[in-house]
């Protein structure tokens, strides 16, 4: 993928949009399963952001809740801080 679609794999969370056009390039219908892995991974660390049932989410619009939902957490962790 770093070649050909020149992501690299740290580069995935920033270019998430990229990522899911390679993955549909290079997979075809296959890709729509490895996004629903990477969800389900996803959701395993974060909680239940979206119901994974529904099929109208797709992986860029779930990772960009994601990592608003990541950030928005760090910001509250900081903000609570026992070091402040």
């Amino acid at each position: 993928m770093a070649e050909g679609f020149k992501i690299q794999r740290e580069d995935i969370p920033l270019k998430i949009e990229g990522f899911k056009n390679a993955l549909d390039a290079i997979l075809g219908l296959g890709a729509n399963f490895v996004e629903s892995l990477i969800m389900k991974r996803v959701q395993c660390k974060l909680g239940n952001l979206f119901d994974l049932e529904d099929k109208s989410i797709d992986v860029s619009e779930y990772m960009e809740s994601a990592t608003v939902f990541s950030k928005k957490m760090v910001e509250l962790v900081q903000n609570t801080s026992i070091h402040k």
